[in-house]
C-alpha cells in the first residue's frame, strides 16, 4: 500500500450556461484519446467508470454528432480522477503513491436563485462545505457574454464579480461552519476565460487588462470576502492568475474538438501552483502556523512525497545537489527540493524541457517524467498566451 496520497480538488465558479459541463467533459475526452495518452506518458481516468462513461459520451457526442452536453440545473457535480503511467509492472501497482484529482464544479443557478427547497438548501451547504478542502479555484468568465456585452464589456464583469462575492456571503456561515475563520480554505483564485474560441484574439493577459478596467472594485470586494473567511489572508491569490480556455471550436453548427485552448494547462496549474507559493508564503511567514504542518503534510506535501518517492534528483537535476544544502531532512527537505527541481525546470528552455521529459518517458520513471510534463505545460500555456501568473507569486 502506498505510504502517500496526493489528493487535489479543484473549486470550478460560473454562472449558467458558462461551459462548466463542456470545459471537463472536453478536457476528460481529449486526455483520453490514445494519440494523447500515449504522447503524455500517462492516463486520466475517472475513479468510478460510470463517471469516466458518461464524460466520454458527452465528448463523443460533441466528436461525432456536434451536439453539445446539456447542463446539470441546480446539481452539484463532483467527479475524482487518478493520473496513472501507462505501463507499470504488476508488483509497483499496490505500492506507488497515487495521485488523485476531485474536480467540484458549482451550479451557475446558485449565483442568481435562492434554494427552491430544503433539499437544495442542504446540497448548497454541504457542497460549499466541501469547498474547503480546496487549494484551486477556477472562477470562469463567459466568452459568449463578452461577445454578447460587447462595448459594454464592465456591466457583465461587475455583475459576475458582485454575484460570486453576494453568494458567499449568503453561505458564509455554511462555509464558517463553526469557526471564526478557516485555514484550510481555496487560496489561489485563478480567473479563466471559457469559450474563448469566441474571441480568437484573446490572451490572458488581455483578459487581465479587461478585468482591471471594467471591474477592479468588485474584484476587489470579492478578494475581502474572501480574505474575512481565511486566516493569514496575506497568503491569498484572488485575481492575480488568468487562464484562456476553450472547450472546441463551435462554428455553423459543427464543433471541431481538436481546436482547443489553454486546457492542457488545468491539471498542471491545480498541482503546480500550490507546491510554488505555500513553498514561498511559507518563507515569509504570512500562513498560519498550524497550516504549515496540517495543510502542507496533507495536501502539498503529499504531491512533494509522492513525487520524491519515485525521484531520481541524481541523475534527473545533478547540478542542482550541488547547489542544496548537505542536509535535506523530513518534510521540508522534501518541499526544498521539490520546490528547487520546479525552479530549475521553470528556468529551461522548452526544447530543454522536452528533452528531459522524453528521458524520463524513455526511463519509466513516471514522476519524473509528470514533473517535468507539468512544468513544460505551464511554459507553453503562458508563451501561448493561454496563461498569466501572478507577477507577484509566479
Amino acid at each position: 500500500m502506498a505510504d502517500f496520497q496526493f489528493h487535489q480538488q479543484i473549486a470550478v465558479f460560473g454562472q449558467a450556461g458558462s461551459g462548466k459541463t463542456v470545459l471537463l467533459s472536453s478536457l476528460y475526452g481529449h486526455l483520453n484519446e490514445q494519440s494523447v495518452v500515449d504522447s503524455n506518458g500517462y492516463r486520466f481516468l475517472a475513479q468510478e467508470s460510470t463517471d469516466g462513461n458518461r464524460l466520454l459520451q458527452r465528448y463523443y457526442g460533441m466528436k461525432e454528432k456536434n451536439v453539445a452536453p446539456a447542463a446539470d440545473k441546480f446539481v452539484s457535480s463532483k467527479y475524482d480522477f487518478k493520473l496513472m503511467p501507462i505501463s507499470e509492472p504488476l508488483g509497483e501497482r499496490s505500492k506507488r503513491p497515487r495521485i488523485h484529482i476531485t474536480w467540484r464544479d458549482y451550479p451557475g443557478e446558485w449565483f442568481e436563485s435562492k434554494p427552491s427547497s430544503e433539499m437544495e438548501k442542504e446540497d448548497r451547504s454541504a457542497t460549499f462545505r466541501e469547498l474547503v478542502k480546496s487549494d484551486v479555484a477556477l472562477v470562469l468568465v463567459d466568452g459568449q457574454k463578452l461577445v454578447d456585452y460587447e462595448g459594454d464589456e464592465a456591466r457583465y464583469l461587475k455583475s459576475l464579480f458582485t454575484t460570486l462575492r453576494n453568494m458567499l456571503l449568503t453561505v458564509r456561515e455554511e462555509i464558517l461552519d463553526g469557526h471564526e475563520q478557516l485555514e484550510q480554505f481555496p487560496r489561489i483564485w485563478v480567473i479563466a476565460l471559457s469559450k474563448a474560441d469566441l474571441l480568437p484574439e484573446m490572451t490572458a493577459h488581455d483578459l487581465q487588462k479587461m478585468i482591471i478596467l471594467h471591474a477592479a472594485d468588485e474584484l476587489n470586494g470579492l478578494r475581502q470576502v474572501l480574505a474575512d473567511l481565511v486566516e493569514g489572508d496575506k497568503a491569498l491569490s484572488v485575481g492575480e492568475d488568468y487562464a484562456v480556455l476553450s472547450s472546441a471550436e463551435f462554428a455553423h453548427g459543427e464543433i471541431d474538438v481538436e481546436q482547443q485552448k489553454g486546457l492542457e494547462a488545468i491539471l498542471p496549474l491545480a498541482t503546480i501552483f500550490p507546491i510554488e507559493r505555500y513553498q514561498r508564503w511559507a518563507k515569509l511567514r504570512i500562513l498560519p502556523a498550524a497550516l504549515l504542518d496540517e495543510k502542507l503534510a496533507k495536501a502539498g506535501i503529499s504531491l512533494i512525497m509522492t513525487l520524491a518517492s519515485g525521484f531520481n534528483a541524481q541523475s534527473f537535476a545533478p547540478n542542482l545537489l550541488k547547489k542544496l544544502p548537505r542536509r535535506l531532512a523530513g518534510k521540508w527537505g522534501k518541499v526544498q527540493l521539490i520546490e528547487r527541481i520546479i525552479q530549475e525546470l521553470a528556468g529551461l528552455a522548452v526544447p530543454m524541457l522536452e528533452e528531459k521529459r522524453q528521458k524520463a518517458l524513455e526511463n519509466h520513471n513516471f514522476y519524473e517524467m509528470l514533473l517535468s510534463d507539468f512544468v513544460l505545460k505551464i511554459r507553453q500555456s503562458i508563451e501561448d498566451g493561454f496563461l498569466k501568473r501572478s507577477p507577484q507569486w509566479g
